[in-house]
């Protein structure tokens, strides 16, 4: 009898084991058990899982793989703002939408509030796994709080100038009233993460909002007594703001990239012209040290500083805005806004926009559709000038470099502006000892007609892709499938097994001729 109870106690033993055996591994490694726990109409999420290398230290393996899925998490609240920026959302009516599209390009990441992170090995299979994840009305909650505190800090800096007005302290009120543009930049960031997770122009006081900048404008201009009627007055007017706000100066140097139209990321003749001015009045009148040149093969800025800015057309003028942050810290520090008259651009011939700009920005709806990213997998694609906010001008020469975190393959197509598409680099393998390391490909290019918007697409997932049809001119594949065609057989796969990964990354570049 004894032995019985001892079978049994050990039976349930092993039972007990079992379960909390299969207790231990979280439903969340499912694919589809995470998306219906963590549906994405309430989370935040992102997911990493790889087979861990030999000889690799599990814990810090295990951080690499949370960090990789909270910059999955990061990538896919940008890529949300980019699909709802570019597409008619049904839900999002007209002001808010309007307003979103004149924000959304300057977003740079903000802490997601809330965010928790779990991490589970499995020893049997070798394979490391972290998933992060965020309630979106907590996110939101957070972001309302941080969003309060800087619009108090806005009311405070208006009230200050306004009373130096008043006393006749022009310079003081003047000074008072720039600086409230750096927190403009904070205020609308902030205002695009929680458009993006569902606010809306009621919520946020959008019109309040921008009643109160334009005053704060029409204040600037008038104590600057400011008639901006070019190029160089414009220029001149922005770097003079950033001396007030910097009036200290800054510790070192600030990369300055040309700016963009609206929210497409393309740059233009306007942009090219307008750089050069903005950098002489930089250092002339700001006193800033200033570069604008080529970057090393690293892909990353050594400045300390760098200014980006936007420009649209909006009654009648050209109106920039920009934004000076820290490199590391993406804080801004310093911005400013201008405007030029569009009857000037027109008389001296300056485009701000390039001439398959509606083609281009079509294109760039058809790649926002059906983005898929997952796995943790990051890659990155980058030039001799850096990753955004690309100029080459006829005979330059362009370099390309790419880096992965994660064993993958990788997949590179070049679109041009007359819409040819070369194949680049085709299932590269990029094998465990070349993670994290920098891969020149072998082609450089000299900048030619034609001139235009092109595309560089950078595509990355943990199988092979599927081929396309090729044909070979002058050494270069062209692929001879129509666009939505290559896009299907690039994207490849959902990422529904358990260590399935893929990405995608793309630059836009605008070539001209001089």
């Amino acid at each position: 009898m004894k032995q019985i109870h001892n079978f049994i106690a050990f039976m349930l033993f092993l039972i007990g084991q079992n379960y909390a055996q299969r207790d231990e591994k979280p439903n969340w490694i499912d694919y589809r058990e995470r998306l219906a726990n963590y549906p994405e109409s309430q989370y935040l999420i992102g997911y990493s899982a790889q087979v861990i290398p030999k000889g690799e230290d599990l814990h810090q393996f295990l951080d690499k793989q949370k960090a990789a899925a909270r910059t999955e998490l990061s990538q896919s609240v940008q890529v949300n703002i980019k699909s709802i920026s570019m597409m008619n959302i049904e839900n999002l009516d007209a002001k808010t939408h309007e307003y979103f599209q004149n924000i959304s390009s300057a977003y740079t990441n903000v802490d997601i509030a809330g965010l928790k992170t779990e991490t589970y090995y499995d020893e049997k299979k070798g394979i490391a796994y972290a998933f992060c994840y965020a309630k979106k009305m907590q996110v939101r909650e957070s972001t309302y709080a941080k969003l309060s505190n800087y619009l108090s800090a806005m009311q405070q800096k208006i009230a200050t100038a306004q009373n130096f007005a008043q006393k006749g302290q022009k310079q003081l009120a003047l000074k008072t009233y720039m600086e409230i543009y750096p927190l403009y930049a904070e205020i609308e960031n902030l205002h695009t993460l929680l458009i993006a997770l569902g606010a809306r122009n009621n919520d946020l006081g959008i019109e309040q909002y921008q009643a109160e900048k334009e005053k704060v404008r029409s204040e600037i201009e008038m104590l600057a007594q400011s008639e901006m009627e070019d190029l160089e007055d414009a220029a001149f007017f922005i770097a003079n703001s950033l001396k007030l706000q910097k009036e200290n100066g800054l510790q070192g140097t600030i990369r300055l990239l040309p700016l963009t139209y609206a929210d497409s990321e393309i740059a233009s003749h306007f942009s090219r012209r307008f750089q050069t001015e903005l950098e002489n009045k930089l250092v002339t009148v700001g006193g800033f040290r200033v570069s604008s040149q080529a970057i090393p093969s690293s892909g990353t800025y050594k400045e300390e500083y760098t200014l980006t800015g936007t420009y649209r057309d909006e009654n009648n003028s050209l109106k920039i805005k920009v934004v000076l942050r820290e490199s590391q810290s993406k804080q801004a520090i310093a911005a400013a806004e201008a405007r030029i008259p569009l009857s000037y651009l027109a008389q001296n011939k300056i485009e701000f926009k390039p001439e398959n700009f509606d083609e281009i920005y079509n294109q760039a709806k058809e790649f926002q559709k059906g983005q898929i990213s997952g796995g943790g997998l990051q890659v990155q694609i980058w030039t001799n000038k850096g990753e955004s906010n690309l100029i080459f001008v006829k005979g330059e020469r362009m370099k390309l470099y790419v880096k992965a975190n994660r064993e993958c393959f990788l997949r590179v197509i070049y679109h041009l502006a007359d819409g040819e598409k070369v194949l680049l680099l085709d299932n590269y393998y990029v094998s465990p000892e070349n993670v994290n390391k920098v891969y020149e490909l072998p082609y450089e290019f000299e900048c030619s007609e034609p001139f235009g918007v092109e595309t560089l697409q950078l595509n990355a997932q943990t199988q092979a892709f599927e081929p396309l049809q090729t044909e070979t001119i002058y050494g270069y594949k062209f692929i001879r499938e129509d666009f939505k065609n290559t896009l299907v057989k690039t994207r490849g796969f959902k990422p529904v097994q358990e260590t399935a990964a893929t990405t995608e990354r793309r630059l836009r570049i605008t070539t001209m001729e001089y």
